[in-house]
C-alpha cells in the first residue's frame, strides 16, 4: 500500500492563480510535495470525554487508541504526524489519558481473505450507567 496520494486534478489553463494546497474537511493536501497533514483552525482546541466519566470502560479505553489511528491515517509520514500531534496530546492529558500518540503506519491488508456471512441476530442493549448496581438484562 503506497502512502503517495492518487489525486487526479483538472486546473483550467486559462486561469493566472493555482491552487497547489487544499484543505478538506480534516486533512490538508500539498500537490506539490505529495504530503498530507491533518487540519485543524487556528482557534479549534479538540476535546474528549473524561476517563472518570460515566461511560463504558471499552469506549473509554478506545478513545486515545482511535485518535491515534485518525493521526496516522491523515499524516503522510513520521515527521507530518510528529509536527501534529501537540494539541492532540495535551487534550488526552487534560482529559486524563496517559497515552503516547505514536506513528503506526497501517499493516498491507490480505485481499484473498474470505468474508464471512454475518447472522441476523437481535440484541437487547440497555442503557449504561455506572449507577445500575444489578445486572439488567
Amino acid at each position: 500500500m503506497s502512502l503517495e496520494p492518487e489525486i487526479k486534478t483538472v486546473i483550467n489553463s486559462n486561469e493566472t492563480h493555482y491552487c497547489y494546497v487544499w484543505e478538506f474537511l480534516d486533512i490538508n493536501l500539498d500537490l506539490l510535495t505529495y504530503t498530507f497533514r491533518p487540519y485543524m483552525k487556528d482557534n479549534e482546541t479538540p476535546i474528549y470525554v473524561h476517563y472518570h466519566s460515566n461511560h463504558p470502560k471499552g469506549n473509554l479505553q478506545n478513545i486515545p487508541k482511535s485518535v491515534n489511528l485518525r493521526l496516522t491515517k491523515l499524516s503522510s509520514d513520521k515527521i507530518v504526524f510528529d509536527s501534529a500531534k501537540g494539541p492532540y496530546q495535551e487534550a488526552l492529558k487534560k482529559s486524563g489519558y496517559n497515552y503516547p500518540l505514536e506513528f503506526d503506519p497501517p499493516a498491507a491488508v490480505d485481499e484473498n481473505k474470505k468474508k464471512n456471512k454475518s447472522r441476523k441476530i437481535t440484541y437487547f442493549n440497555p442503557p449504561f450507567s455506572l449507577n445500575v448496581a444489578s445486572n439488567v438484562g
